[in-house]
């Protein structure tokens, strides 16, 4: 393993003893408990939940791997993006590609085209079927009017359905009767060059509130290995509304919309039969979304709660890769009564119905270039207290119908001990599938070109993925153990544990070498997906939070995994693994938040991500050292209205690569950046 120079390690140290050195001057110039956060140690273990169990819970209390960014964190860490947010997660590795581009997953399997974690706004789904990811650039959010983002590292498909194989990122935003007033959020800095949202709220009638916004940023270029501009610099908008009615004291109605448009740049690497086998070009492309949602819920007289949703979700990425157009419509209907005294039962029933148009190009394609895809589902789950409130047994599955391998269960058991009010366990043991992709199914794309040589009689030869008909769904059984405390009142630890076996993970296995005939002859070797490779991955996750001062909180994560992949024993030598299975083997984090005299703040986060390996491929990746990473951030409130910050990101580094795309882009690494910001509320 690679370790950072020691000025980094140096850099850590001092970063982390910091204020533990300052400590003697800040205990008699506190301002307060309820300066330094919004939730103390002991609220934040009662902080209440929802994507475990589609239930309002205490995170005591969920029997699942669950970490919860607050309201606090997002202003503190001075991050500007949800996907440098979600960094402060155990157990999610997030590595950014380019400017605009990510690649972030749960417990393995990172990639540009990462498909195993399902992403969630308000309910609503945002992966892509057409490989199963998430374009993060066009979920540019307005950070402020997000209250918590609640993830789940393991298997969530019981509640959520296909895809959520091995986590799932629900990100919950701020109802409108908590964002009255209006905000102000204006920052500039060398690599985030400029970003700037407004909102406001108000109230409509006795029971109605509304809030609208606009964001606006606008991004540098990252760079290559060599220092220079790597020509991937971009743009965006964002604005929308949020409608909250208490239509009686049993009913409520949430309205939700948003509209988006991206300028993006970006360097392609285009693979092609011929000298020098490929090229280098800059395009450009527009990206515009939109969508809507309404969810009515009702509080029925016998105490059972019913809520529906509905939202359409329309985007257009005319991609140079893959353009795609699509539209998404999704039904759902949910209840939840309690029965017998010890049962508190959630079933419901969902229909998904999208449809796209996607472009084809020189080297990419999908036959047939538009489709509709139907998902129908339903879901049920029984909690039962086995003991009172100290052992529960949660039961369920989920059921669905997908257009390409038709009826899928993916059932779940988790069980919760709660050995004192200080001290619980728990267990699960899941089941869930990741279904194809329009990719994976209908996808033809070149991958790479090869120079001629004596085997191929001088001709090059042009190496593609080919769809296949055949291919089917990914499975995982996932085994899970976890241990919550609160050791002292100003003291709380979490561990989490998991085995995970894998089956039918896609390899790709090549066809028949066939010539293609023209004014430049080459050779044409087509690689097709099989379910013909197994794995495992085992680890486990860590949390420490602590409180030293009434003024000061330290948060310590730190993850540990291994992953093991097994292609068919009578595969090809050739065969490439569709499921690289790219993680490191260890990541660790340490957070400091300090309240300094005077309205001050000093808030400070270290980041340490061990390398990731080539692995054995027939085309191996390059290896990304590990990297050490310290984000600073000093804020100021001269009013309680006001507050101006400064901050530096990847302050410690002039540039580092955190990922290799596979495909298609070159290699971009990150920057040392540096901003100020300005927030006013009124």
């Amino acid at each position: 393993m690679n370790l950072p120079s020691r000025p980094r390690q140096t850099a850590a140290v001092v970063f982390v003893l910091l204020p533990y050195w300052l400590s003697p001057a800040l205990a008699g110039g506190s301002a307060g408990r309820d300066k330094l956060a919004e939730l103390s140690l002991e609220q934040l273990m009662q902080i209440e939940v929802t994507s475990v169990a589609r239930k309002e819970q205490k995170l005591s209390k969920a029997p699942a791997a669950v970490y919860v960014v607050t309201r606090e964190d997002i202003r503190r860490s001075g991050h500007a993006s949800v996907p440098d947010l979600l960094r402060m997660v155990p157990g999610l590795h997030v590595a950014q590609i380019d400017a605009h581009t990510w690649a972030i997953t749960s417990r393995g399997f990172n990639s540009l085209f990462a498909s195993k974690v399902l992403v969630l706004i308000d309910g609503r789904s945002v992966y892509t079927p057409l490989f199963s990811g998430v374009y993060w650039e066009m979920h540019d959010l307005l950070l402020e009017d997000i209250e918590r983002i609640e993830v789940i590292r393991g298997p969530g498909a019981t509640m959520w359905g296909a895809n959520a194989v091995n986590g799932v990122v629900n990100i919950v935003t701020r109802k409108a009767k908590d964002t009255q007033g209006g905000i102000v959020d204006a920052s500039a800095g060398n690599v985030d060059l400029a970003s700037a949202g407004i909102r406001y709220g108000g109230r409509m009638g006795g029971r109605g509130h509304y809030r609208i916004y606009s964001k606006f940023g606008v991004r540098d270029d990252m760079r290559t290995p060599a220092g220079n501009p790597s020509g991937d610099g971009w743009s965006s908008s964002r604005s929308g509304a949020r409608l909250d009615w208490e239509l009686s004291s049993r009913d409520a109605l949430t309205v939700i919309a948003d509209l988006f448009r991206a300028d993006i740049h970006q360097v392609m690497r285009t693979p092609m039969p011929k000298a020098p086998y490929d090229s280098l070009n800059s395009v450009r492309y527009d990206a515009s979304a939109g969508n809507i949602l309404a969810r009515f819920e009702r509080q029925h007289r016998n105490g059972s709660i019913s809520a529906v949703q509905f939202y359409f979700d329309h985007y257009d990425k005319p991609h140079p890769v893959m353009g795609e157009r699509r539209d998404t419509a999704d039904f759902e209907l949910q209840n939840r009564f309690a029965a017998g005294g010890s049962h508190d039962l959630t079933w419901g029933l969902g229909y998904r119905f999208s449809s796209d148009a996607t472009w084809p190009n020189a080297f990419a394609v999908l036959r047939p270039a538009s489709k509709g895809l139907q998902i129908f589902s339903a879901f049920l789950q029984d909690e039962v207290k086995l003991r009172g409130e100290e052992v529960v047994l949660t039961l369920g599955s989920k059921f669905e119908r997908n257009d390409f391998t038709g009826f899928e269960v993916q059932p779940t058991a988790r069980l919760l001990w709660e050995l004192t009010p200080s001290h619980t366990l728990w267990t699960a043991a899941s089941r869930a599938v990741r279904t194809p992709s329009r990719g994976d199914r209908h996808g033809n794309s070149a991958l790479v070109a090869a120079p001629g040589s004596a085997a191929t009689g001088g001709l090059p030869t042009l190496i593609r993925f080919a769809a296949s008909p055949e291919y089917g769904s990914q499975v995982v059984n996932a085994y899970e153990a976890g241990y919550r405390t609160q050791v002292r009142r100003k003291l709380t630890f979490d561990l989490a544990s998991f085995y995970n076996r894998y089956g039918r993970l896609r390899l790709l296995e090549p066809g028949a070498l066939s010539p293609i005939l023209g004014p430049e002859p080459f050779l044409d070797l087509p690689y097709y997906s099989t379910n013909r490779m197994s794995g495992k991955t085992w680890g486990a996750e860590a949390v420490v939070q602590w409180e030293p001062l009434p003024v000061w909180k330290l948060t310590g994560t730190y993850s540990r995994m291994a992953v093991w992949l097994a292609p068919a024993r009578d595969a090809s030598p050739l065969r490439i693994l569709g499921e690289m299975g790219r993680a490191p083997e260890n990541q660790f984090s340490a957070r400091s938040y300090l309240d300094l005299p005077a309205g001050f703040q000093l808030d400070g986060t270290a980041y340490f991500t061990s390398g990731l390996q080539p692995g054995a491929q027939v085309f191996p990746l390059p290896e990304i050292p590990s990297w050490l990473r310290i984000d600073i951030r000093l804020a100021w409130q001269p009013r309680r209205d006001v507050e101006l910050s400064v901050g530096g990101r990847n302050s410690t580094d002039s540039l580092h690569p955190e990922f290799t795309p596979e495909v298609f882009t070159q290699r971009s690494e990150i920057r040392r950046g540096f901003y100020g910001r300005i927030r006013w509320h009124f």
